[in-house]
């Protein structure tokens, strides 16, 4: 089934080069405990890195500081002024 999805998407030129990359992935030397160790740890420290920058309150940053105080302005004034 993922084959069949595969050919549809890339073609088989395309197929015959994903299946050489893997190939050659397959041949070289396993990698070591301290290599699969770091990389765990790295791809953790990204992720909560990236978690972390993408809270609510940091996506919406922008609009609590900068355009809610304009409503908050035009609702108390009645008009939109300079502050």
């Amino acid at each position: 089934m993922s084959s069949t999805i595969a050919f549809l998407i890339f073609g088989r030129s395309e197929l015959r080069t994903i299946a050489e990359c893997v190939r050659q992935l397959r041949v070289g030397p396993a990698p070591s405990r301290f290599f699969l160790l770091a990389s765990a740890w790295g791809l953790v420290c990204l992720a909560m890195i990236y978690l972390t920058i993408m809270t609510p309150e940091n996506a919406s940053f922008d609009a609590r500081w900068y355009h809610l105080p304009i409503a908050e302005h035009y609702a108390a004034q009645g008009a939109i002024r300079r502050f």
